[in-house]
């Protein structure tokens, strides 16, 4: 008996007891709770035919510690790969995406993730609860970014951004909830509002009279540019 449910080009079910599962080169499509209880599953590889993963796709994979997605663009529904509580690793490598709601959301292992310049945006909640997520790498100067993003995450957490901090301030003015407008407004639980002005980012071009605000956890949250970096401190 099969270990691969496929109807057509999609994938219903996956049912074996591999450590290492690599998805068929026919699958175009993964349906909701295709990898939910894998009880072995450590490792998932997403081929590069695969283009559409569906809500909850990958959700509850406990065992679940790396993956890695080949296809050269791929569209994700949410809560993608939710509750994966033993994800460590994401390799995104040039994939063209979105980052969805509540898509890596409670996937406690997750400590460092790259963002790729191919990812358009990362949408409300969608690392909320990865409480040891410390580090991310944003390589899109323009992603587009969702509320409470990082509700929850690590009180240690670093933000590398590419931008410079004129884009920054670019973002940080985009209208992210109805009661503010500045970058990473409600993205943390617990938060207090810093004001920011040049003295705490220290760049040659920063215009003194431009403030701008973060809301971060009481420890602070570190923005690291490609020209220096700046942490919030607590007013």
């Amino acid at each position: 008996m099969s270990v691969w449910n496929i109807e057509g080009v999609t994938l219903i079910k996956y049912t074996g007891e591999a450590k290492r599962v690599v998805v068929p080169e026919e699958v175009r499509q993964i349906s909701s709770y295709a990898f939910t209880d894998a009880p072995t599953l450590r490792e998932l590889v997403i081929t590069k035919n695969v283009t559409f993963l569906s809500g909850r796709a990958i959700y509850r994979c406990k065992m679940l510690e790396t993956v890695d997605i080949e296809s050269e663009e791929i569209n994700m529904a949410f809560h993608t790969f939710q509750d994966c509580e033993s994800l460590k690793v994401v390799n995104f490598n040039s994939c063209k995406t979105y980052i969805p709601t509540y898509c890596f959301s409670d996937c406690k292992s997750l400590e460092e993730i790259v963002i790729p310049k191919e990812v358009s945006g990362m949408g409300d909640r969608a690392f909320s609860g990865c409480s040891s997520l410390k580090k991310m790498v944003i390589l899109n100067p323009d992603i587009a970014l969702g509320d409470s993003l990082f509700d929850g995450a690590s009180k240690e957490l670093k933000i590398e951004y590419t931008g410079d901090h004129t884009k920054f301030l670019e973002l940080s003015r985009r209208k992210f909830f109805k009661k503010t407008e500045s970058f990473g407004d409600y993205h943390h639980r617990d938060v207090y509002e810093v004001e920011i002005t040049h003295s705490d980012y220290p760049f040659a071009r920063f215009d003194q009279n431009v403030k701008t605000h973060v809301y971060c956890r009481a420890d602070g949250v570190t923005l690291v540019f490609p020209s220096g970096r700046g942490k919030a401190e607590r007013k």
